[in-house]
């Protein structure tokens, strides 16, 4: 029997560790927070969901922040959803994510633990380090903000793009 090389027994331990520190936090706003108890339901709505690790609020700027779990699958559509369910809208949903020479462009679709990205008006560009990615959509964006990219949301190509998340830079 072969025995290990330190080379490769230190690249199979690092690999899963540098895949599930990549999507590192969410921030979103929240239209409608006017005090501590609205504050609280948003808070323990999201706390529900089963990738989420802490969230920390901020009334005074009506937002707030979300880490996860490690080796959870998040969704974002869910954190939406646990927004509108303790009865507000969200304002934005903003995604921090590490990438590592990541090639782009606009309409480029790529894909992470089985779900899509669709960048949109990004140009073309190499994602390398931390970048925050602008989810786009009804769910994502106040109705003013959404008509704003409701032309570039037509002319999206890529992607299943009924289940896609459209983002930008």
């Amino acid at each position: 029997m072969k025995e290990r090389t330190g080379k490769y027994f230190f690249i199979l331990l690092l690999l899963p560790f540098a895949v599930l520190s990549q999507f590192r936090k969410v921030e979103f706003g929240v239209d409608g927070l006017t005090c501590s108890a609205c504050s609280r339901a948003v808070e323990l709505s999201i706390r529900k969901l089963s990738f989420v690790d802490s969230v920390i609020m901020n009334l005074e700027h009506t937002n707030g922040e979300i880490f996860f779990k490690k080796e959870e699958d998040v969704s974002i559509r869910k954190i939406a959803d646990a927004i509108t369910d303790a009865g507000f809208s969200v304002r934005y949903i903003t995604v921090f994510f590490n990438f590592s020479n990541l090639s782009v462009s606009d309409n480029f679709c790529w894909n992470y633990k089985n779900q899509e990205y669709l960048f949109i008006k990004t140009g073309s560009r190499i994602l390398n380090g931390e970048f925050q990615l602008k989810v786009i959509g009804r769910k994502y964006l106040t109705k003013t903000e959404m008509k704003k990219w409701s032309t570039t949301l037509k002319n999206a190509k890529g992607c299943n793009q009924k289940n896609a998340y459209y983002i930008s830079l």
